[in-house]
């Protein structure tokens, strides 16, 4: 359905994983029309000034994107479960 509205839109959506992601294997067995995934290994500096919409976990690239001066939006869904991964991790 959302490839489906993407070509509808003749929009696409990228995807890009970190280089170290668990899921990197699944990811690249995907095949939609409108839907392509960046290899984790492209360094996404390269393209990020073209990017209309970045959705993001908690990285330093999203602090990059405003510097950029492109409108753009932070939702903070599983902030609490993020909070909870860093207080593990410390």
């Amino acid at each position: 359905a959302f490839n489906e509205f993407l070509r509808k839109e003749k929009l696409f959506f990228f995807t890009k994983l970190h280089p170290k992601s668990k899921v990197k294997a699944k990811f690249e067995e995907i095949q939609y029309s409108n839907i392509i995934n960046i290899n984790s290994d492209v360094d996404p500096y390269t393209f990020l000034k073209e990017v209309d919409i970045l959705v993001t976990d908690y990285s330093s690239i999203y602090s990059d994107y405003l510097f950029l001066s492109i409108v753009n939006h932070l939702v903070n869904i599983y902030f609490s479960a993020f909070n909870h991964f860093l207080n593990q991790v410390e």
